[in-house]
């Protein structure tokens, strides 16, 4: 199964928009449960999204998922559209989708529009 930049960026989105102090896993249109459960795994393994258990007579019950600073700042960085856009654009042309890449992009591309608005970055 291949990790899907799109895909991870509106599960950041979606569990950020979820009012519950845990959010459970969202339903992506046009997505599997499956291919949603494997990138908030690999979203809680690089410390993105932390997940939440606890125990009902030995029994391990998900309570759901929130959104750390780290994943914050990674969306942050990935949420306004236009330089969502601009990011994909530029990590097709560097021929890599590694979230390091995305994130120096994504930081890029939003100081390039403050310049753009007068702001002095």
């Amino acid at each position: 199964m291949k990790r899907d930049m799109e895909l991870i960026r509106q599960i950041l989105l979606e569990i950020e928009a979820d009012d519950d102090v845990f959010a459970a896993i969202p339903r992506i249109k046009g997505k599997s449960l499956k291919l949603t459960r494997y990138q908030i795994d690999m979203l809680v393994s690089e410390g993105y999204l932390s997940e939440h258990m606890e125990e009902n007579y030995g029994t391990p019950i998900e309570l759901g998922f929130q959104i750390t600073w780290k994943g914050h700042e990674f969306l942050e960085t990935i949420r306004d559209p236009v330089i969502w856009s601009k990011t994909k654009d530029g990590a097709k042309k560097a021929g890599t989708w590694s979230v390091t890449l995305l994130m120096e992009l994504g930081k890029a591309y939003a100081m390039q529009t403050a310049r753009d608005h007068g702001l002095p970055v």
